[in-house]
């Protein structure tokens, strides 16, 4: 909730973000089942929010823009929005909830996490062949949710880690990414150089 004080938002829009923030994790496509991942992946979250309209009294209007933040957030919904000529509804409620998810994904607790995540997907560190980044930032929608291309770890940071700071709909986001993408430059640069220590130069980034 720092971002939903530091953006100053309203009392309805920090409870919005508060539940929100609570849920955006649900049905992860990332994480989801072939059960699940067709179409239902949301279900349980629809029939989970009407109990807070029935048992806590919430407005609807409240419960629908918190399903919508929680469904449309992730970086592969914003990325097939955008090659599609889409735009988002973008409230103060979701900036804020979008920022801070995305802030958790960069910088030094980014790092861990996307090695980590790497790891249990069993890719390798980097591309041997290439002992580099990739030539440009960025990825399409259709080639990130595409599950079975063989991916790396380090190619992630240039798919989406470094262009998230970019993305950013709030103010106080803005500030705290861009701190956080100068501590993983300054990684990947140490380690190509590393990588590349025979070669005789370090690599830009």
């Amino acid at each position: 909730m720092h971002l939903a004080r530091e953006e100053n938002l309203d009392t309805r829009q920090q409870r919005i973000a508060l539940l929100a923030s609570l849920l955006h994790d649900i049905s992860d496509w990332k994480y989801a089942d072939a059960a699940t991942a067709a179409g239902e992946e949301y279900a349980d979250l629809h029939a989970g929010l009407r109990m807070f309209q029935d048992d806590m009294g919430w407005a609807a209007e409240d419960l629908d823009e918190v399903e919508y933040i929680v469904k449309h957030m992730g970086f592969k919904e914003e990325i097939r929005a955008r090659d599609a000529g889409d735009a988002l509804r973008i409230t103060p409620a979701f900036g804020c909830v979008q920022d801070a998810d995305r802030l958790d994904a960069i910088g030094a607790i980014g790092i861990a996490r996307c090695f980590t995540f790497g790891g249990k997907k069993l890719r390798p560190l980097y591309d041997e062949d290439r002992r580099g980044p990739p030539p440009e930032l960025g990825v399409a929608a259709s080639t990130y949710a595409d599950s079975t291309r063989e991916a790396n770890t380090l190619d992630h940071y240039y798919e989406k880690l470094l262009t998230l700071q970019g993305l950013m709909k709030t103010a106080a986001g803005r500030a705290m990414a861009e701190r956080r993408t100068q501590t993983m430059r300054a990684f990947l640069g140490a380690f190509w150089e590393e990588v590349n220590v025979n070669a005789g130069g370090v690599l830009p980034l």
